[in-house]
């Protein structure tokens, strides 16, 4: 684990400037064949072919994310719903993620068999990036993405999403 920033400024830098091609190329070189490998069905939500902004490489900072059996109850008000989801975040889909972010971090969530859950969106890959990570990678689905098309934050996803986290996901 790298927890020196030399350390991993100085691993970041060597694949500064590489292509995939030899990144896959060097790994089957050294036996790693099939290792790092990411779905084919995950893709970015913008490329940019002139600066390559869309590029990704870092040190994983991973999180999951799990179906949850707690659904939304009926709300007498807004208010009521605004402190029942603002409770959900706190108490019990906390990602932790602002807190352990480092410069250069990808953060790689696992929410395979979420369903139709856009826990990524504009306000928290913003907030993410903001805080050092330099891409956010998911095997389930982004929302918001017009808004993280336009800011150019770099986002791999396998589907366009809805819904929010609170009754869903934890």
């Amino acid at each position: 684990m790298l927890t020196s920033f030399a350390g991993r400024e100085r691993v970041l830098g060597l694949f500064d400037g590489l292509r995939l091609t030899d990144v896959c190329d060097a790994m089957d070189a050294v036996g790693l064949q099939d290792v790092g490998t990411m779905d084919r069905d995950i893709q970015p939500l913008w490329r940019d072919t002139e600066g390559f902004k869309h590029r990704i490489y870092g040190c994983a900072l991973t999180v999951r994310f799990m179906p949850t059996d707690k659904r939304a109850p009926t709300f007498s008000s807004l208010e009521d719903y605004f402190k029942w989801k603002s409770d959900w975040y706190q108490k019990l889909a906390n990602d932790h993620l602002m807190e352990n972010i480092k410069p250069g971090d990808i953060i790689v969530i696992d929410a395979a068999g979420t369903g139709d859950v856009g826990f990524i969106g504009s306000n928290n890959s913003l907030a993410w990036v903001k805080a050092g990570a330099n891409i956010v990678v998911t095997n389930a689905g982004c929302r918001d993405t017009d808004e993280i098309i336009k800011q150019q934050i770099p986002v791999y996803c396998r589907f366009i999403s809805r819904g929010i986290r609170p009754g869903r996901l934890v």
